[in-house]
């Protein structure tokens, strides 16, 4: 059986097929993310194990909350404790591919967070839209650093307001952040 074949198979345990994302972690695993689980997949597409369980509306956000370290074997996994009440609340939830307990860093921040990306060994990389109305009408979002030790995010573009930031990268060794930015007036209200 191809591995899209044995993926298929499995993915009918899962909430139907059209319900699950797969990535590649490393070597001969799978992320399976899911509606309501994150899981580990071998190669051939056999369960392996849960890492963590969640609860999401739509399968379309479900690859903007989950990142992959370099090596493939820790997870940085997204969760917006207060939302849609309080979206300021977040937490990143840091979980080893091999089953280890997780980790969760916790912090206050008036963005909505997505796409977290590692940073070498010692921080992620996230990106964040404003939920305050009058920061939004002049800039759409930022890119912020939080160390893997935790504490406070550290805001990585704050100098221009009037930008999109239409893609991020983070370097193999995590001191280099590249973002590419468009410059543009806000011609629409939300």
């Amino acid at each position: 059986m191809t591995l899209a074949g044995a993926v298929s198979v499995r993915a009918s345990g899962f909430a139907g097929p059209r319900q699950l994302v797969i990535t590649p972690t490393r070597d001969s695993l799978l992320l399976a993310m899911s509606l309501d689980s994150v899981s580990i997949l071998d190669s051939r597409g056999k369960f392996v194990r849960t890492l963590v369980r969640w609860q999401r509306k739509n399968v379309s956000s479900i690859r903007f909350n989950v990142g992959v370290s370099g090596d493939g074997r820790t997870l940085a996994i997204i969760e917006n404790r207060g939302w849609p009440a309080d979206s300021s609340n977040h937490a990143m939830n840091i979980v080893l591919t091999d089953g280890m307990a997780m980790r969760t860093l916790s912090f206050d921040l008036d963005f909505d967070i997505q796409n977290p990306m590692f940073a070498g060994n010692e921080a992620l990389v996230f990106y964040g839209t404003s939920n305050s109305s009058g920061a939004r009408d002049l800039h759409f979002g930022d890119v912020f650093s939080l160390p893997l030790s935790g504490g406070v995010p550290r805001n990585l573009t704050t100098a221009e307001k009037a930008t999109d930031i239409d893609d991020v990268v983070v370097s193999p060794d995590g001191r280099l952040v590249a973002t590419v930015e468009s410059f543009r007036e806000r011609l629409e209200r939300d």
